[in-house]
């Protein structure tokens, strides 16, 4: 047997469970567009981490967190939640743009010393 609502919850809009299907359907498109920018910006940290230019790390850490921080703040008042997924695929659009701006200043005759 299912137990009643009380009379406060029967107020409820009845919600379709088709409805949640769609949001999540749609989310899930948007949040699809960190992707490339993600497993990219990885494997170039990742040849950061290796050759040591963990300042270099440090500061484009930094940008990428204001960058995400202030679009996020902006684009959730347009489009919701789909303005954070958008926030985090720019946040790694921007660590992916200066990682590999760093490294194209490299100079292949004149590799870093690490100190340990």
């Amino acid at each position: 047997m299912i137990p009643q609502l009380g009379a406060s919850q029967s107020r409820l809009p009845q919600i379709r469970p088709h409805h949640f299907n769609v949001v999540v359907a749609d989310l899930y498109c948007w949040g699809q567009m960190q992707m490339p920018f993600c497993f990219s910006g990885l494997v170039l940290l990742t040849l950061f981490a290796t050759a040591g230019r963990y300042r270099e790390m440090a500061v484009i850490a930094l940008l990428s967190f204001i960058v995400k921080v202030a679009v996020k703040a902006i684009m959730t008042r347009w489009s919701g939640m789909a303005g954070i997924l958008n926030s985090t695929a720019l946040m790694h659009a921007t660590t992916l743009i200066r990682t590999i701006l760093y490294a194209s200043g490299w100079s292949a005759a004149k590799p870093r010393a690490v100190q340990i």
